[in-house]
């Protein structure tokens, strides 16, 4: 009688089980926007995140809402920072740009 060798199975994150159920679901991308909506202040720094809040993500764009015309001039010359940091946390090409809105 052969001895069976039961193979050890690597932990897995249950994030990525989440991600894939999400994915499967067609929602991953829908999530992650809510998520980055929701955790806005710590993408940004409390400091940024006192004049600018994030209203929604659509088709790639993130739609901001800035206190005054000054900060929203501000924020036009963070955008790209804007992008990388929204993109990094989402951990995915979330953002491709950024408008304001009133």
């Amino acid at each position: 009688m052969r001895k069976e060798t039961k193979r050890k199975k690597e932990p897995v994150l249950l994030s990525s089980i989440i991600d894939k159920v999400l994915q499967k679901a067609g929602i991953l991308s829908a999530v992650r926007a809510e998520q980055v909506v929701q955790q806005w202040e710590t993408i940004t720094g409390s400091a940024l995140a006192q004049h600018a809040q994030a209203v929604r993500i659509e088709n790639g764009m993130l739609f901001l809402r800035a206190e005054s015309s000054a900060w929203r001039n501000q924020l036009f010359f963070l955008k790209k920072d804007l992008i990388r940091k929204t993109n990094e946390f989402a951990g995915s090409p979330l953002v491709r740009d950024v408008r304001f809105v009133s």
